[in-house]
């Protein structure tokens, strides 16, 4: 049995706990076997440990496949509790999860802690000792959000020891540059990327990509090779139905995993020179400048909502970001092939 921690939890206490949980991945490796995979995310060297193959097939296929040396910046430890034939006890009480699933207490200056009540996924992370975990319920009831994007909070937390940013947004790019595309879900960000694809730019990601703000020219960096559509979009977007591996419904959206379907446009990393923010209007498509104060806008809200442990840090490095990069709005129109145009427009007038 696993001790539950008090509101004054110190480091010692949450190694023991993580400690505890990693012997139960060991439990599940001597069930199932180990898969390693050596990938390297937004420059972070990351080696990752599958019990079994369950929780391979369903979350590596989203991540970007660029290979990694054997010396690795974090180890993480995944498996799931029903193919090990494992109890899931969580160490914490449901009151303990804030709306965001981070769990104050179990956190310090190097340990982070979140729990997804929606997927029964327990991410935490061990900056100090370079290890982190993912446990989940049972593989086979993942939901589509936790395929498409896998270990989201891990790979923020990582990330931002590393002075780079988990940005809730899209990243295109053609030969004069790119552009990070911002807004609540629903702004029509996946369709403007998908359609951008379509016509040839390079791709970092529809929906979460990493940004690195302090380089002399802002990069966009690709976190997930996955697409997110609704139903409705994938109407618009037939290029992509043999890519689909979850099918989208009226009330959730579907995956489609694009690193083997395009591979040749799926970008490590891309230069940033404008921050564009759609929305769906139909009618004629429109792009018009912005001010920094609107792009924050639809940018910060949704990236700081999102993410386990965003906070005042979070959103100073957005608004730094805006103030660097020139905003345009972008207006979606029914006339789809316009669409990536006006994209290119606003990278060209934006350099």
């Amino acid at each position: 049995m696993i001790a539950a921690l008090s509101p004054s939890a110190d480091r010692a206490d949450l190694t023991a706990i993580f400690d505890v949980l990693a012997e139960r991945f060991d439990v599940a490796v001597q069930r199932l076997g180990r898969r390693e995979e050596l990938l390297t995310i937004a420059g972070l060297r990351l080696r990752v440990s599958f019990a079994g193959d369950a929780m391979r097939d369903r979350l590596l296929p989203a991540l970007p496949r660029v290979s990694a040396s054997a010396e690795s910046d974090l180890t993480l430890l995944v498996w799931d509790c029903a193919s090990a034939s494992l109890s899931a006890p969580l160490p914490w009480r449901f009151e303990d999860i804030d709306a965001r699933g981070a769990i104050s207490i179990a956190t310090s200056d190097s340990m982070r802690t979140a729990y997804s009540v929606g997927s029964s996924a327990l991410s935490m992370l061990d900056l100090a000792r370079g290890l982190a975990l993912f446990r989940a319920r049972d593989a086979h009831e993942l939901p589509w959000w936790e395929r498409a994007s896998p270990f989201r909070s891990i790979l923020h937390w990582a990330l931002e020891a590393r002075g780079r940013r988990f940005v809730h947004a899209a990243a295109v790019a053609n030969e004069n540059g790119g552009a990070l595309l911002a807004g609540r879900g629903g702004s029509g960000k996946s369709t403007t990327a998908m359609l951008c694809l379509e016509n040839g730019f390079a791709y970092a990601g529809d929906d979460y990509v990493g940004v690195s703000i302090d380089d002399d020219v802002p990069q966009a960096h690709a976190l997930f090779t996955s697409a997110k559509l609704s139903a409705s979009s994938v109407d618009w977007l037939p290029f992509l139905h043999d890519a689909i591996c979850v099918a989208p419904s009226d009330s959730e959206k579907g995956v489609a995993m694009l690193g083997e379907r395009f591979p040749r446009q799926i970008a490590s990393s891309l230069p940033l020179h404008a921050v564009i923010v759609p929305r769906v209007t139909g009618g004629t498509s429109r792009l018009q400048r912005i001010s920094g104060g609107a792009a924050l806008r639809a940018l910060a809200p949704t990236t700081l909502l999102q993410l386990p442990g965003s906070g005042a840090e979070t959103f100073a490095a957005l608004a730094n970001l805006v103030r660097r990069l020139p905003a345009w709005s972008l207006d979606l129109g029914d006339d789809r092939t316009e669409i990536p145009r006006l994209v290119a427009r606003a990278i060209e007038e934006s350099r």
